[in-house]
This record gives structure tokens, C-alpha cells and sequence, in this order.
């Protein structure tokens, strides 16, 4: 970039610094737009979720903190590459979620029902999982979602769980 911004007039440096600007706004942008997401449905109903994938740990960290809503269609599939007791809890989060555990073979073990934004008490899974998907508060009772159900769902192929 320095190449393109030496020995310029003031407009050609503002023209440079606008240029500087669009360029970062675009990879922040690019790097938002990079969440991927994937269709969900479970077994025992025919509501289908277009659920946002957390496969690293900074989107695992992360989650759903921070947001003022979520649609019914929508949330956050947490996935990791072993199935071990998990536990999550509602820091900085600040809607209402139900925490649903899968096991490997993507199983609901437990579910945490409306948990209370920004608590920041342990919810954890009574039984190993693999893959943890959170929804809206109330809305697994809502659909009829519970224990012994099966999720319904395809990774991309060229998806990497870090």
C-alpha cells in the first residue's frame, strides 16, 4: 500500500486513505459473512433451524453472546471432535436460550430449558456430547423437542471441526 500512497497530493492521500478504509470495511465484512450455516430439523418435528456453525474456539467462546435476539429458525450448532460431559452457561448472553446436548450420533441427551440471560451458573449436559445447539428460550418445549430425539443435520464436506 505504501507504494500507491507516496509522494501524493492531499486529495490523492485522501483518495488513498478511502481506499485503506474500503478495503478493511471488506475483509471485516468478509470475515462476518464467513459464518456458515447449515439446515437442522429434528425426528419428532418438521420446524427446520438454518443454524450458524461454532467449530473453532473463538467461535465456541463466543456463541451467541451479546445478541438481542434470535428468530425460532434460527441458532448455534457448537460442534467438537469428541464427545466428553460438556457444560455452557449464559454469560453475556443476553436472550433466553434452550441448550440442547447431542450425542455422536447427534442424539439430544439433555436439554437446559430457558436459560436465564447473563447467569453465570454451570448447565451441564447429564450425558457426554458431542454437538450442542442452542435455540430460543422455551421454543423446544414450544416444538415438542425432548430427550431420545434426533437431530437431523450435514456438515459441508470441506468443513474442519478445530
Amino acid at each position: 500500500m505504501n507504494y500507491f500512497c507516496n509522494n501524493l497530493s492531499l486529495g490523492k492521500i485522501a483518495n488513498c486513505a478511502l481506499l485503506v478504509f474500503f478495503l478493511t470495511l471488506n475483509v471485516a465484512c468478509t470475515a462476518e459473512n464467513d459464518v456458515r450455516k447449515i439446515p437442522l430439523v429434528f425426528n419428532s418435528t418438521s420446524h427446520q433451524f438454518k443454524v450458524e456453525l461454532a467449530a473453532n474456539d473463538e467461535q465456541r467462546v463466543r456463541g451467541l453472546m451479546f445478541r438481542e435476539e434470535l428468530n425460532d429458525n434460527a441458532g448455534m450448532l457448537f460442534l467438537f471432535s469428541d464427545e466428553i460431559p460438556r457444560s455452557f452457561w449464559m454469560k453475556n448472553t443476553l436472550i433466553s436460550l434452550d441448550i440442547i446436548y447431542l450425542d455422536e450420533y447427534k442424539r439430544i441427551v439433555s436439554i437446559a430449558k430457558r436459560a436465564k440471560p447473563l447467569d453465570e451458573t454451570s448447565l451441564p449436559s447429564i450425558f457426554p456430547a458431542q454437538y450442542v445447539l442452542e435455540i430460543r428460550g422455551g421454543l423446544s418445549d414450544e416444538l415438542g423437542i425432548k430427550n431420545g430425539d434426533m437431530a437431523l443435520f450435514t456438515l459441508p464436506v470441506d468443513f474442519v471441526i478445530e
